[in-house]
């Protein structure tokens, strides 16, 4: 269901200064929670309220486990967001590539029992990558069935394991694991996080333009309650998350004044499954008309989009 709207500077300070200009950058959050049979009637009978299996909301995993994946969804999440931002503000800072931590891995993959949760990946049959993307793109490549040995750190110590690439669900070729990129940021700028509870990369843009709006010492809140939600990448792309409507209903709620949403096309592997599906925008413009909501929902493919938008408006 809805959680809330939560101001950045709560969770988030630059320089060990305190932010006291007039407005809010607010990052929004869906509230999951084990149902009991008086929760079930409840989302029954209350528009914009989910239900879900366990499995399906934590991917099978234990509820300690699940909360550690968001963990390592949130770690990636600043990190990039403090990379971005400083770039964009022209400080020097430096994104190290450490690898990728390893999610969960697929019942049909070959590295079943020799990878696991919170193993960091560092190479590929020796070779090692600058993100994710590219070391995904290097197994595509592969033939299916082939030989592939996997270089990772467990529990501190370096190791190697072997198996074969196999055909994923999207008809890729892969090693059937789930990942986030192991980063870390070297700045002289001081930014410092306190996330403890909260979990999930959707807070990405919205750390962004706050660490942003500091450093380049540029007040584009002007005042204003500025919610939003979208994860960000290191060349500053703004990307979809889950729940987009009902983090709208959490803005609204707040009070806030913008809603910024991402608004990347349906992919085609989703829209195979379902060609109803929608984008985040056309999900978060829906909610904000049922809630007949003042707030400005304003679509967004990247960070520079975001800030033009502040810089334009009053």
């Amino acid at each position: 269901m809805p959680g809330g709207a939560y101001d950045v500077r709560s969770v988030l300070t630059v320089n060990k200064k305190a932010d006291k200009d007039k407005g809010s950058y607010n990052f929004v959050a869906v509230s999951v929670s084990q149902a009991t049979l008086a929760q079930l009637i409840y989302a029954w009978l209350t528009p914009h309220t989910e239900i879900s299996t366990a499995a399906a909301t934590t991917g099978g995993y234990s509820n300690e486990d699940y909360m550690r994946i968001n963990q390592y969804y949130m770690e990636t999440s600043q990190n990039t967001a403090t990379y971005q931002a400083l770039t964009l503000a022209g400080k020097d800072v430096k994104l190290d590539y450490q690898g990728v931590y390893v999610l969960n891995v697929t019942k049909n993959s070959t590295f079943k029992g020799l990878l696991h949760l919170a193993d960091t990946v560092t190479g590929v049959n020796g070779k090692t990558f600058k993100s994710s993307q590219e070391l995904m793109a290097y197994v595509a490549d592969l033939d299916l069935g082939s030989k592939v040995t996997v270089q990772e750190i467990s529990n501190g110590k370096t190791k190697e394991v072997s198996g074969k690439i196999i055909e994923l669900p999207n008809g890729k070729n892969g090693i059937g694991i789930g990942l986030v990129d192991h980063t870390k940021v070297s700045s002289d700028v001081d930014v410092t996080f306190d996330t403890s509870g909260v979990g999930g990369p959707s807070a990405g843009l919205m750390f962004t333009l706050d660490i942003y709006d500091q450093v380049n010492n540029e007040d584009l809140r002007k005042g204003r309650k500025i919610a939003g939600t979208g994860t960000i990448q290191s060349d500053g792309s703004v990307g979809d998350i889950g729940g987009a409507g009902l983090k709208v209903v959490s803005a609204a709620k707040s009070g806030a004044d913008i809603f910024f949403v991402p608004n990347n096309p349906v992919d085609k592997e989703t829209l195979k499954k379902d060609p109803d599906a929608k984008t985040n925008y056309e999900e978060a413009k829906e909610a904000a008309k049922d809630l007949d909501t003042d707030m400005k929902i304003v679509p967004v493919k990247n960070v520079q989009e975001a800030i033009d938008y502040l810089r334009s408006t009053n």
